[in-house]
């Protein structure tokens, strides 16, 4: 992921904080993806879009029919047909 985003000029943001791995938690046919304090979670989907969610967790449950994640995003809920997820330190510079 982080070379996917040094090489992406649409992210100029990301590429000046420290990123990591998420936290990622899956029990049968929920997932729960989460940063550690003091970062913030952002998700994308397969067109690299990136949705923020902050310091919150990004919660989501399978849809066995479409095999895909249904993703509460604050806005209701979107489909992703795999999650893709980085934690920004936002409070560092690299």
């Amino acid at each position: 992921m982080e070379q996917w985003i040094s090489e992406s000029r649409e992210y100029e943001e990301l590429k000046t904080h420290p990123v990591s791995k998420p936290i990622i938690s899956i029990d049968d046919c929920h997932v729960t993806v989460s940063c550690e304090q003091g970062s913030e979670l952002v998700i994308f989907d397969d067109i690299q879009n990136p949705v923020k969610f902050g310091e919150y967790s990004a919660e989501g449950i399978c849809d066995s029919i479409s095999q895909k994640w249904q993703v509460d995003d604050g806005n209701g809920f979107n489909t992703y047909d795999r999650m893709i997820g980085i934690c920004v330190d936002y409070s560092n510079l690299i």
